[in-house]
C-alpha cells in the first residue's frame, strides 16, 4: 500500500496489517468503494514521521483515555486541563463513558423489575383460571376419584396426581411462551443488528425462567390442594352419589 502525505508530497510504501470496513469510534470506508482513497489507521509516532512533525504537533479531534483502576475521572480531567491555557481548555469537551454505564445499569434494573412484575401478575391471573379449571375437572371426575379410593389409593396420592397434572399444564404453557418470546425477540434483534452492524450475543432470561418455574409449582399446589382435599374428605359412597 502506498500512502501519500498531501502537504509534503512524500510517498511511503508499507504493508497492510489488516483491513476493516467498520470499527467503533472511527469512520471506516469500504476499500472497493473508496476509489483508491481508503482511510488508514497508524500509530502516533508513525504519523509524526509521515508528517515530519513532533508528536505534540499532531492535530487531534478526539483522544480516548483509559484510566487505571482506582483513578478518579474528575481528578483526571482537572489534571488534563492544567496542560492547556484558559482559551484552549475552554474548547476541550470531556465525555465520561462510565457515567452512561451507570445509567444503563439503572435502566436495566428498572426494566427487569417491570418484567418481573408482569410475570407475577400474569401468573396470578393464571392461578385463578387454573383453580376454576381444576375445580371443575375434579367434580366432573368425582366417580373416578371414588373408584381410585375404593381400590386402595390414598387421598394424599390422589391429590399429588392432580397437582402433577396442574403443574404440567402451567409449566408447558409457560415454557411455550418463553420459547416463542425468546425466538421472536432474538429475530427482531437480528434484524436491527443487520443494519447497525453491532455484534449480537444470545441471552436467555434465566432469572425469569426460574421465577416462572417456582410460581408454576406454587400455582399448581394452591389451585389443586384445596378442592381435592375438600372432595376426598367425603365418604366413597357420598362421592359416588354426587355423580
Amino acid at each position: 500500500m502506498i500512502l501519500q502525505y498531501i502537504t509534503y508530497r512524500q510517498v511511503y510504501e508499507m504493508a497492510t496489517t489488516f483491513v476493516m470496513t467498520m470499527t467503533p469510534a472511527f469512520r471506516m470506508q469500504d476499500t472497493a468503494a473508496s476509489f483508491g482513497k481508503a482511510q488508514a489507521m497508524v500509530s502516533m509516532p508513525m504519523m509524526a514521521t509521515y508528517g515530519d512533525m513532533q508528536i505534540s504537533e499532531i492535530p487531534m479531534e478526539r483522544l480516548f483515555i483509559k484510566p487505571k483502576d482506582g483513578v478518579a475521572i474528575s481528578q483526571l480531567i482537572v489534571n488534563f486541563r492544567k496542560n492547556f491555557n484558559d482559551e484552549e481548555s475552554a474548547g476541550i469537551q470531556f465525555y465520561d463513558a462510565t457515567a452512561d454505564a451507570g445509567t444503563l445499569e439503572e435502566t436495566e434494573t428498572i426494566l427487569t423489575l417491570v418484567f418481573n412484575v408482569i410475570i407475577t401478575v400474569t401468573m396470578f391471573l393464571c392461578f385463578f383460571s387454573l383453580s376454576s379449571s381444576m375445580s371443575s375437572n375434579l367434580y366432573e371426575q368425582a366417580k373416578e376419584l371414588a373408584v381410585l379410593r375404593a381400590i386402595g389409593f390414598t387421598s394424599a396420592r390422589i391429590v399429588l396426581l392432580y397437582i402433577y397434572e396442574a403443574f404440567i399444564l402451567v409449566l408447558s404453557a409457560s415454557l411455550m411462551g418463553i420459547l416463542i418470546g425468546t425466538m421472536v425477540g432474538y429475530t427482531m434483534t437480528i434484524q436491527q443488528t443487520t443494519f447497525q452492524k453491532i455484534p449480537l450475543e444470545f441471552f436467555f432470561p434465566y432469572t425469569q425462567f426460574i421465577m416462572v418455574l417456582l410460581m408454576s409449582i406454587l400455582c399448581a399446589f394452591l389451585s389443586t390442594f384445596g378442592p381435592a382435599r375438600a372432595l376426598l374428605k367425603k365418604q366413597i359412597a357420598s362421592i359416588l352419589r354426587m355423580t
